[in-house]
């Protein structure tokens, strides 16, 4: 894989940071809430933020080499 031009890896980084947060928020409103669906709903967004994460840090990594 080719390694990252600045204007990309900014940008990558920007997704990241807005990925952590949109987790960080969900974990934090999560004991809040008293819908179970709504609850369930928050779980499984949990998890695909999570999923997201894991792939862009695998992608800056794999970017990073070369």
């Amino acid at each position: 894989m080719r390694k990252f031009t600045e204007p990309e890896t900014i940008a990558i980084s920007g997704i990241l940071k807005i990925e952590a947060l949109c987790l960080a928020f969900g974990r934090a409103i999560k004991p809040i809430l008293d819908d179970v669906d709504l609850k369930k709903l928050l779980d499984s967004e949990i998890v695909e933020l999570e999923a997201r994460i894991t792939n862009l840090l695998k992608i800056v990594n794999e970017g990073g080499e070369s």
